[in-house]
């Protein structure tokens, strides 16, 4: 075995992270470095661009222009056979046609050269053409495979054809074609995130190619102009001392800003590095500016793409983007080196074998000696051996991997809950953040910069003072994005768990409570139904979690919700006197410090805005069913009042009537999953209900709901929800009017 733990080296090469364990996995989507499990330009230009390097070892490139070969062929004498030819001229012609027969021959022996070597090349460029389709091919044809590959495909056809490729427009190619191919791939996040972070790069790498040629620009045209005399600058007749340090020569350009204007300050800045050879540039700042500031900007870029797809940023994202990316050549090269000795050695091994067996024994019919036989497991082991010594820096970095996994748990704060963006949000931050590229780009800073003297009103302004105006303009953008979420006074979500019931409560402030959540037909309610949505909403902690009782249906997502530590939760509430089947869940509470409140008929605890009061079931209740004995809550907030009964049966109904405590009811969460042994007539006209929601799966084999509890409904004329039909049912309430949103996949 060549890496720990298992499948993480199956993870990074071909994407697949069935094997990966789920907290290495969590620890990389946390860390905000996500993108090296999945396959992308970053895999195509370390694998393929390493086998088009080694290929183009053996084939050797086109030779120079045909004029520069015939000049140099030229200074040749001509051979026997061409000096016979030259013979059957005229003696006046010998030298002239010498000459012309020399290059006729040295040009087409040149042109079938040339042709020979360019062959080779496009051999050996077909020969990778035909491995980034395999590739793509085992991958599974997936977006962010499919567009690395197409724009590697055309930088190497460019490069063939001698021709310059251009990012954009190998961008944009890639793009429609994955978009004719897979249409649909528009409204996934992995089209989005592939090509916005391609994106972010070619703007990223075109920016670094224009300030080093700006540079590079600079430099050449400073040593054309000839040095300043000592203390002179530009003409002026202050002193410059040439022993002033960095601090005084700095001290002295923001003054003269003041008076010269920005650009013709710059120039007095390049002026005055190259007038004191002992003071040089820090290329300390340069090198941070470069190893930084693309990793910066793509996350700025990708900001809201991200919290439009994931509710959430991860906040030491750029930390660790700088830390591990970089390894990740290392762990890919070393990986498939031993990946690929150790299989030929193995390979090597069983050929020998077969082809010795085949010769001696079929052939000439020779008994097999039998050391050959060890021969086969001798290459192996020496196959796992070279396997472990080559893969030893890919190991290295995999364990650098997990422990950067260990310590992100470890760290306070490594993911900021913001929920989902508007769409006004994202494309007020975009807008601004193209208006800051474009006030800070290269080429409108001749434009900007032409009038020193620019006032406004008085023909335009420099650029310096619209960067003041885009500057704040972003950080004002940037700071509604992040917190800025337009809630409802209250919203309740009855989510669609299958056979099973979720509901969550948020007021206004973020106060949120979670009324059960469990399934039993669907795995995983909790990672992937409740905890998306929390994360949607904007949830960053859960204010209390209700258990009505200990059935799978009810307390499965609750589990998961105690065991993750991304959204913290600050109360277990459930019977006082629960019974065994309640004991493991108490214990895991325990575990994650979790403190556990017990609540009975009578009880009320107020969170925020929201009164919780329990209603059933009584202290000492010594009902066997436990469906009876489930927690009866009434919501109440403002003129709305919402019950929730739990699995409660018509025995337990029957036995609420008999309470003092009122039991109207604006909303009706029907108990046991609109079974038929709920839901009387009799409770029914004492609820009054307006709105019910039954949470039950589809086409479950308990034939929830009951036809009779759907007709008493309707009887009663109650407006009726089903999670199986309308999927997700959102009730946003607002001065005591109900707005009712169903979200279905």
């Amino acid at each position: 075995m060549i890496l720990t733990p298992p499948g993480f080296l199956q993870a990074m090469l071909f994407g697949v992270k069935n094997n990966l364990p789920v907290e290495l996995a969590d620890g990389f989507s946390r860390m905000g470095t996500g993108h090296l499990l999945s396959i992308s330009g970053l895999h195509f230009t370390l694998l393929m661009g390493t086998l088009h390097q080694v290929l183009r070892k053996l084939a050797v490139p086109i030779g120079p222009e045909l004029v520069s070969g015939e000049r140099k062929l030229c200074r040749k004498e001509p051979d026997r056979g061409q000096r016979e030819i030259c013979r059957k001229v005229p003696v006046r012609c010998q030298k002239r046609m010498r000459w012309k027969v020399l290059v006729r021959s040295q040009r087409k022996m040149h042109r079938e050269k040339s042709m020979r070597k360019g062959l080779r090349r496009w051999a050996c460029l077909l020969l990778v053409f035909g491995a980034i389709f395999a590739y793509i091919q085992m991958l599974g044809v997936r977006v962010s495979s499919l567009r690395a590959g197409i724009m590697l495909v055309l930088l190497l056809l460019a490069e063939g054809l001698g021709r310059s490729c251009d990012r954009v427009t190998a961008w944009g190619f890639a793009g429609l074609v994955v978009l004719v191919a897979q249409p649909w791939a528009l409204l996934t996040s992995g089209f989005w995130l592939s090509f916005g972070a391609t994106g972010a790069v070619i703007m990223a790498l075109e920016w670094q190619e224009e300030q080093k040629r700006r540079e590079k620009e600079a430099e050449l045209l400073e040593r054309r102009r000839p040095l300043p005399k000592e203390g002179e600058i530009l003409g002026s007749k202050d002193p410059l001392p040439k022993e002033s340090g960095i601090a005084e020569r700095r001290k002295l350009l923001r003054s003269m800003k003041k008076v010269l204007g920005e650009r013709q300050a710059a120039l007095v800045k390049d002026r005055m590095w190259v007038g004191n050879p002992d003071v040089k540039p820090d290329k300390t700042r340069k090198a941070w500016r470069s190893s930084l500031g693309i990793p910066l900007f793509i996350q700025l870029a990708l900001l809201p793409l991200q919290l439009w797809f994931f509710y959430e940023v991860p906040v030491y994202a750029l930390v660790w983007n700088v830390l591990l990316v970089p390894m990740a050549g290392i762990l890919l090269g070393a990986g498939v080196l031993a990946l690929l000795v150790s299989g030929l050695l193995d390979l090597a091994g069983h050929f020998i074998v077969t082809f010795s067996v085949f010769c001696l024994g079929r052939l000439f019919g020779i008994r097999v000696p039998g050391f050959l036989r060890m021969v086969d497991l001798t290459f192996q082991e020496f196959g796992k051996i070279m396997g472990v010594f080559l893969g030893g820096p890919a190991a290295t970095v995999s364990e650098v991997y997990q422990l950067s996994c260990k310590v992100q748990r470890l760290l306070p704060g490594s993911v900021y809950v913001c929920g989902k963006p508007a769409l006004w949000q994202v494309l007020f931050y975009y807008g601004v953040f193209l208006g800051v590229l474009l006030a800070g780009s290269a080429e409108n800073e001749e434009a900007f910069g032409n009038m020193e003297n620019a006032t406004w009103g008085q023909g335009g302004f420099r650029r310096k003072r619209l960067l003041k105006i885009c500057l704040p303009l972003y950080m004002a953008a940037f700071l509604c994005l992040l917190f800025y979420r337009n809630r409802p006074p209250w919203q309740v979500a009855f989510l669609d768990v299958g056979q099973g019931d979720c509901a969550v409560l948020q007021e206004e402030s973020g106060r949120t409570v979670v009324i059960d959540c469990g399934s039993s037909d669907e795995k995983g309610v909790g990672t992937y139904r409740l905890l998306p949505y929390l994360k949607y909403m904007g949830v960053q902690k859960v204010d209390a979690v209700f258990v009505s009782h200990a059935d799978e249906d009810h307390i499965s997502g609750i589990r998961e919700l105690l065991e993750q530590t991304e959204l913290p939760v600050e109360h277990l509430v459930c019977y006082a006197e629960a019974g065994e089947k309640m004991e493991p869940l108490l214990c895991l509470a325990e575990e994650r410090e979790v403190p556990v409140l017990g609540m009975a008929a009578g009880n009320s605890l107020h969170i925020g805005q929201m009164q919780m009061t329990c209603l059933a079931p009584s202290m000492g209740d010594i009902s066997s069913d436990e469906n009876n004995r489930s927690l009866v809550l009434l919501e109440e907030q403002e003129s709305v009042r919402m019950l929730f009964t739990g699995d409660m049966g018509e025995e337990e109904e029957g036995r609420l009537l008999e309470q003092i405590y009122p039991l109207t009811a604006q909303i009706l969460k029907v108990g046991h999953h609109g079974s038929a042994t709920s839901t009387s007539v009799p409770f029914l006209q004492e609820v009054s209900p307006g709105l019910a929601v039954i949470s039950c799966g589809e086409n479950n084999r308990y034939g929830h709901p009951a036809p009779e509890t759907v007709e008493r409904l309707m009887e009663a004329d109650v407006r009726i929800y089903k999670t199986p039909e309308n999927g997700a049912v959102i009730l946003q309430i607002k001065r005591g009017k109900i707005r009712v949103n169903c979200w279905r996949k």
